[in-house]
């Protein structure tokens, strides 16, 4: 009778647990995990590079300029880099600084707007695709490279035969134009400051050239860096011919990078720099046989 009652009860508990399972709910299929998002890639770190001892700056006659040499470690290879300083003073802005950036052993440390040659003013520079923001220790003896949020656009050539980076141009009479628009015309660009004595004594040698030779196709671009004093002073000498704007924002200083007053700039009919950093006597001598072209 014990083994009957047994079988009874196991077969209950049989059907009851395939009752369970009809009633319960299909099972379901986990839905797939979404696909994971790639760990951005660590920052690069600064950094900082040990200068050597200074050594007289080959060429200078004037025996205050020296140049500290050391190498950068960058993950594509070390580059080597060198810094001028005056008078034992570095990272002024007036001062440059040079990078090896074709890796093939020289370095142009003495021309002016050479492609491997930054002004300690630009504060930035691209070394293998990465922009770094730099700074000099005042007596030089390190360098400091911080990499940036993104790289910079492309630095522009300001050598001779390079294309003249654009400037829009707002007069101070006449409606808004651009350096672009000027393309079909020679064009002097002439960067100037009231502080300038040698700047104020050019101006009016400046409009007698523009008046000399406007018809054949030459335009005068005077660019006026900002000052106190700069209204007065265009009140007291009103300007003459050609286009007369101020460089409000340093713009148009930043893209061509000066560092010196004045500063004249050639740039033919095709838009091309013909000459930079030019001295005003030999841009009297060039400009009639630029014109004819």
């Amino acid at each position: 009778m014990r083994v009957l009652v047994l079988v009874v009860v196991a077969s209950a508990l049989a059907v009851a647990c395939k009752r369970e399972r009809d009633d319960a709910p299909p099972a379901t299929t986990p839905a797939p995990s979404p696909p994971s998002t790639p760990a951005p890639a660590p920052a690069a770190a600064p950094l900082q590079v040990d200068l050597g001892p200074p050594e007289p700056l080959p060429g200078d006659k004037t025996g205050k300029l020296t140049v500290r040499r050391g190498v950068v470690p960058l993950p594509k290879g070390p580059m080597a880099t060198a810094t001028i300083g005056d008078e034992g003073r570095y990272g002024e802005d007036y001062l440059f600084l040079t990078f090896d950036l074709d890796r093939d052993g020289a370095m142009e440390l003495t021309k002016l707007d050479a492609p491997e040659q930054f002004h300690i003013f630009e504060r930035s520079v691209t070394l293998d695709e990465t922009t770094y923001a730099f700074s000099i220790d005042p007596d030089g003896a390190s360098l400091m490279l911080v990499p940036a949020a993104k790289r910079a656009p492309p630095r522009p050539s300001l050598q001779p035969g390079s294309p003249a980076p654009d400037l829009a141009l707002s007069p101070l009479s006449g409606p808004k134009t651009s350096l672009a628009a000027l393309k079909g015309k020679v064009v002097l660009l002439d960067f100037w400051a009231t502080s300038c004595a040698p700047c104020v004594k050019a101006l009016p040698r400046l409009a007698a050239l523009h008046a000399q030779h406007a018809a054949a196709g030459f335009e005068l671009v005077s660019l006026a860096m900002p000052s106190d004093d700069l209204q007065a002073f265009l009140k007291a000498h009103p300007p003459g011919g050609g286009i007369h704007a101020v460089d409000v924002d340093d713009t148009a200083q930043s893209i061509y990078r000066i560092d010196r007053f004045p500063n004249y700039w050639l740039i033919g009919r095709d838009g091309l720099i013909v000459c930079a950093h030019c001295k005003l006597d030999d841009i009297e001598q060039t400009l009639p046989g630029l014109l004819a072209r």
